[in-house]
């Protein structure tokens, strides 16, 4: 026997995804500018840096462009 439940489930979007980012590198002095090569950039995003918050410059929903803060020198993650 089959039972029906009436909004039992909720399918939701994938979030952003980051899967490049050119240049890998820069000073720890900050401003260099940066592509994020991705998926899901919606409109408001924040990048944050190791979680100091970088300029976003410009956006699509799959490429950001920031600029990055200073920042002591070290690999870091962005969010």
């Amino acid at each position: 026997q089959l039972t029906w439940m009436p909004s039992a489930f909720t399918y939701v979007a994938a979030g952003p995804a980051i899967t490049s980012v050119l240049p890998d590198r820069g000073p720890a002095a900050g401003g260099t500018s940066m592509s994020l090569v991705g998926t899901g950039f919606e409109p408001g995003v924040t990048v944050l840096f190791d979680g100091v918050p970088a300029s976003v410059v410009s956006q699509a929903s799959d490429v950001l462009t920031v600029t990055a803060p200073a920042h002591d020198a070290g690999v870091i993650s962005l969010l």
